[in-house]
Parts: structure tokens; C-alpha cells; sequence
């Protein structure tokens, strides 16, 4: 997962402390420039079921990554650490592993 943002990342707020909205995003194993031209969020909340570019959704499967939905930000007691989940159809909105995101800034 890629997001591309010129505000200031924080772990502990909600979606990293990121406005959603202005923040691009894709879901994808490569960076590319590309990254720049991705989606941005239609809510206030990092998830790409809800996404302002509908080509960039990843529906309810689980490639659906999203990080907060509402006011249910993604954290896992296990670890103590930022977690990711996937869509309904991916276990019931699992906790992924092996996840890794990368953020730019503009």
C-alpha cells in the first residue's frame, strides 16, 4: 500500500493523522509515479472501499486495505502495533499480515 501526502504522518492518530481526503493512495507491490496520479478517500478515513475514483476500489475482498472506518481505527493488541484490515469477503474483515505501506510526501 502506497499513500502520498503533504501532511505530517503520526502512528498514534487516526489514519496516521492524515486528512483522508487529501491524502492519494493505490494498493499495488511496485511504487511508480503513479502513486501521485491514485485515488484519494471519499471519507475521513484510509480505506479503499471507499474511494473518490471508483476504478482504484478494492471492493470487500482482500485487497480491500483499509486502516480506519468511522471512528474504528485498525490496532492490534497483539503486537501493540498499526494494523491493516481487509474486506467482508477476506475472513470477515481480517487482520492482514505481511503488510507493508509506504508513505511519500508531496
Amino acid at each position: 500500500m502506497y499513500l502520498y501526502t503533504s501532511q505530517v504522518y503520526n502512528d498514534v492518530q487516526t489514519s496516521f493523522g492524515v486528512n483522508a481526503r487529501q491524502t492519494r493512495g493505490m494498493v499495488t507491490t511496485q511504487f511508480s509515479a503513479a502513486v501521485r496520479g491514485a485515488t484519494t478517500f471519499s471519507q475521513n478515513w484510509i480505506d479503499f472501499l471507499h474511494v473518490t475514483d471508483t476504478t482504484w476500489s478494492q471492493g470487500q475482498g482482500c485487497l480491500r486495505y483499509f486502516i480506519g472506518h468511522g471512528a474504528n481505527d485498525c490496532w492490534d493488541t497483539v503486537c501493540s502495533c498499526r494494523c491493516i484490515r481487509a474486506g467482508a469477503g477476506c475472513a470477515s474483515h481480517r487482520v492482514l499480515g505481511g503488510w507493508t505501506m509506504y508513505i511519500a510526501d508531496a
